[in-house]
């Protein structure tokens, strides 16, 4: 067919529109309607309104149109050679990914994007651009998720077990003129950073983390007795964070926003927190049975109300945060972690802050 834009007959137009209705590429479809519109006298800027394109991909379109007729429509993809990503290349990128970047040699605890398009140029010959990696294991359904952090402890259990005896038998004969503190030291930078990893579909990673160091470390003591308390304002602040992240996200999810991307802002922005760290991945799949059981949190904020009452100290916060956990408690989420707590507003808001069903993981 002759690239002509005038004189088109009733049939002709019928013809091509037919031909049209066949092709199944939205692109290449497109490029039938731009010319479809020309021959009925609309112009440039008009087409490219209706079918929201640029005005430059009319101009363009009917430009090959002119020059080759109907075969310029074709989508020219097909002339870029031979494909790079085969079913060789696909099967060497998920024996990778079932490994870290370090038992491949590279100075890093997890994947990125363009850590994975140079490992597989250095093992296959082949690179690829960043877009076709991402569309490549979206379309393995290699998620990208949390790995989690190990260390490996230096002493045996029973060894352990038998200084934890020793240290309670010393703190029973204690003399009135003796103190006992506890001692502890903490690393200063030492842990790798954790960030999300590309893992297999079914697979968790683990990242081993320095257990002990010796170059740099701050040390404390407290007497023995004071820690219960600093204990409990520890795990109040917990509490009422995790309290928080619960009654938030489901608001996020009614509004129409995306959970895994809220989440990847909540986890790494100014709002981030461990509670949502930690239970926000979780939550998005649909697990609430890694962490302390929420019948016996419960506990450290009935002896916030004790203290609260007793000492005459206000704790607004604290109360909302209890009513909080009594709702989970009454709703039969006693034996899940705090991550439940999300359920309880979900319930409310009819929503559920999950990953959207059929995304690629």
């Amino acid at each position: 067919m002759d690239g002509t834009l005038q004189g088109w007959s009733r049939q002709r137009k019928r013809k091509f529109r037919r031909r049209a209705q066949k092709v199944k590429d939205a692109d290449w479809r497109r490029r039938y309607d731009i010319v479809l519109h020309a021959v009925n006298g609309r112009s440039q800027r008009q087409i490219a309104a209706m079918l929201h394109c640029a005005v430059s991909t009319v101009t363009r379109t009917l430009e090959r149109f002119a020059a080759g007729g109907e075969a310029a429509l074709v989508d020219r993809r097909e002339e870029n050679g031979q494909r790079k990503v085969t079913e060789t290349y696909m099967s060497v990128l998920m024996v990778i990914v079932a490994h870290t970047p370090c038992d491949c040699g590279y100075r890093r605890t997890t994947w990125t994007l363009e850590l994975l398009v140079d490992c597989m140029k250095d093992i296959t010959g082949i690179t690829i651009s960043l877009a076709t990696m991402s569309r490549l294991l979206r379309r393995l359904r290699i998620r990208r998720g949390w790995p989690r952090p190990t260390v490996g402890c230096p002493w045996p259990k029973a060894k352990r077990d038998r200084r934890i005896r020793l240290i309670r038998r010393l703190l029973k004969t204690l003399a009135p003129d003796e103190a006992a503190v506890w001692e502890d030291e903490v690393d200063i930078h030492l842990n790798p950073k954790i960030g999300p990893d590309y893992m297999l579909r079914g697979q968790q990673k683990e990242v081993l983390t320095p257990g002990q160091n010796v170059k740099r470390y701050v040390a404390g003591a407290m007497a023995v007795g004071s820690g219960q308390l600093t204990k409990l304002i520890n795990q109040l602040l917990f509490n009422i964070s995790c309290a928080g992240v619960a009654e938030v996200l489901p608001m996020a999810a009614k509004l129409g926003l995306d959970p895994e991307k809220v989440t990847e802002v909540v986890t790494t922005g100014t709002g981030r927190s461990f509670a949502a760290e930690f239970f926000l991945p979780l939550a998005l799949e649909n697990r609430f049975d890694q962490g302390y059981p929420l019948k016996h949190a419960y506990k450290d904020m009935i002896s916030a109300a004790e203290i609260s009452a007793h000492q005459k100290i206000p704790l607004p916060v604290v109360q909302a945060t209890t009513a909080t956990f009594q709702m989970a408690l009454n709703q039969g989420l006693g034996d899940e972690s705090k991550g439940a707590l999300i359920k309880i507003f979900e319930r409310l808001l009819d929503i559920e802050f999950r990953k959207k069903k059929g995304a690629s993981s």
